[in-house]
């Protein structure tokens, strides 16, 4: 129960709804063909906006994916992928290090974003969620959250160190007024930067 969950705990993350579109490898050599643990598509109401990623790369890693521990940490063993050992199931990765493995240009801007969640006007909510992140260079990895649909993002957090195989919590302070919240996941600046794996996201208000 590395996650702080015990194994026969029914699962709540959305991420495992997605088990039935995971693929198989398209440009990473090292996995075999019947391996499927990779996929672009996500929950229903979420979304991944690569608008300001840069171009070509390697397809399993252009933006935010979902996959699987045996499929992630077969990219390339030994660069600690193997150590987020508080997933299960299904996980959200950024990872521009396997990324920029692949002729590309620009840099990996990515941003996963949430369904909304409801939340109460003038009181707080708490953003939890496993984390396991490097940290490289310029490369930033933030949590933004915005209300009522709008596009107005907020930062709440920055990821300033490694954080490796931890569980991170998130408090905000929900605007007058507002009724639901959408929370981001973004890293951005990246160009063989390492990367950051996220699992069963909640909030609680």
């Amino acid at each position: 129960m590395l996650d702080g969950q015990p194994l026969t705990t029914t699962s709540t993350d959305p991420f495992d709804t997605m088990v039935g579109s995971l693929s198989g490898p398209v440009d990473e050599t090292g996995i075999p063909a019947s391996t499927k643990g990779w996929t672009h598509a996500v929950p229903t109401g979420w979304t991944i906006d690569n608008t300001k990623i840069g171009t070509g790369g390697v397809t399993e890693w252009r933006g935010w994916s979902l996959t699987t521990d045996d499929f992630w940490t077969k990219t390339d063993p030994g660069q600690s992928r193997e150590s987020n050992v508080r997933a299960r199931g299904v996980f959200a990765v950024a990872d521009s290090d396997e990324w920029a493995d692949k002729t590309h240009t620009g840099q990996f801007n990515s941003r996963l974003v949430s369904a909304p969640y409801t939340v109460t006007g003038g009181e707080t909510a708490t953003v939890s969620f496993g984390s396991h992140y490097r940290k490289e260079g310029n490369e930033t990895a933030s949590v933004l959250v915005s209300y009522d649909n709008g596009s107005t993002w907020t930062t709440t957090s920055t990821l300033t160190a490694d954080a490796i195989a931890a569980e991170q919590s998130v408090t905000v302070q929900v605007p007058t007024g507002k009724t639901s919240m959408r929370v981001a996941w973004a890293l951005i600046n990246g160009d063989n930067n390492w990367y950051w794996a996220i699992d069963n996201p909640e909030v609680v208000s």
